[in-house]
């Protein structure tokens, strides 16, 4: 069987994670799998291979043997993260119609995801379309699901699940020794890119302001990227006028997460540097920029998690001080681990609906 995976690669620590767990998942339940990905600027060939992935090509411009190409291609998993929305245009989407009306024999699972709003004639055309094509379409949040539901005709084929990120371990190396129980804080130049002027200018004062409430409770805080360059330069500019704050650029989503899992506290604004940090039952804050960082937060039974930019110093500093109530930390552990069992145990039955639909084809 030929699958192509898509929507994932090297582009941030997310995306990377989400192909680690496909590949480790299709591995452990079918045999003789190629795994295929389109190159690009970030998924190189070399990358690929790394991984036992063979770059896929257009078969109008390579003829050359053993060159897979789409005609070979049995069914794709996608696992876009946040693509098929208005927020990000329509290309995508239209891109993706695109290749299935081209393909016929392509079958499609889209792996849990984010999904809406649908709002221009365009998009809710092409998705659709997508949808009349996929056997399976998981979305993450129960936003994401309406966003389907209202959209679709056709709803048989749509589900609500978790990330599938959550039953990926992290790996702690010991380099990081000195991080453990820091307070991890990932940045996201989308707060900025993606969200409103005024809550845009905001995003950088809260954050500089945590810091200093941290250096002055003594606690241990350190920067986590887990997504692209803009990522880096905008830690860059919040740790501005610190000394001592180190700005961690790790290769490895695996030991990422691994130094999360042995953080004290983390806030991010990285969707999966929030699962990674509540999976793993760690305190785990937040800010976002569009509803599945809500949604992520109501699955583990903590609202409160998310964190309003607009909060005053005293109401930064309380939520610093927080962080030394070791007996409220405890209690907040037990609660996310609880809910990571919960959303654990739903992964895995959504994998059993995947295997059954690709044992199918393949039998």
């Amino acid at each position: 069987m030929v699958i192509m995976v898509h929507g994932v690669g090297f582009v941030n620590k997310g995306a990377e994670l989400m192909l680690h767990s496909i590949l480790k998942k299709v591995d452990e339940n079918l045999s003789n799998v190629i795994f295929v990905m389109k190159p690009t600027k970030t998924e190189t060939p070399n990358k690929l291979n790394d991984l036992n992935i063979r770059p896929i090509y257009n078969q109008n411009f390579f003829q050359r043997k053993n060159i897979i190409t789409n005609k070979q291609v049995d069914i794709i998993l996608d696992a876009s993260g946040f693509a098929y929305t208005d927020k990000l245009g329509t290309s995508y989407t239209k891109k993706m119609a695109s290749f299935l009306a081209k393909n016929t024999h392509i079958g499609l699972i889209m792996l849990p995801q984010a999904f809406g709003p649908f709002t221009s004639l365009d998009i809710k055309k092409a998705f659709s379309f997508i949808a009349t094509r996929a056997k399976l379409i998981y979305a993450r949040d129960k936003e994401s699901y309406n966003y389907l539901t209202e959209l679709v005709e056709q709803k048989n084929n749509i589900r609500k699940a978790s990330d599938f990120t959550n039953l990926t371990d992290g790996i702690f190396d010991s380099k990081y020794a000195s991080k453990k129980d820091g307070i991890c804080i990932i940045p996201n130049n989308q707060m900025v890119a993606k969200t409103d002027t005024k809550t845009g200018e905001l995003y950088l004062p809260f954050l500089k302001k945590i810091l200093k409430e941290c250096l002055l409770q003594n606690e241990k805080p350190f920067i986590l990227i887990h997504g692209s360059g803009k990522d880096v330069q905008l830690a860059e500019k919040i740790t501005s006028g610190f000394s001592k704050i180190d700005i961690i650029i790790e290769e490895n989503p695996l030991v990422a997460k691994g130094l999360i899992g042995n953080s004290k506290v983390l806030i991010s604004s990285r969707y999966h540097g929030i699962i990674n940090g509540l999976s793993q039952g760690v305190p785990t804050f937040g800010t976002g920029w569009s509803h599945k960082y809500k949604e992520v937060f109501n699955d583990y039974n903590f609202n409160e998690g998310l964190l309003p930019l607009s909060y005053t110093d005293k109401e930064i500093k309380n939520l610093v001080g927080y962080f030394k109530d070791t007996f409220k930390l405890k209690n907040l552990q037990k609660l996310l681990i609880e809910g990571s069992l919960i959303q654990k145990k739903l992964t895995e039955n959504m994998w059993d609906e995947v295997f059954a639909v690709l044992k199918g084809m393949k039998g």
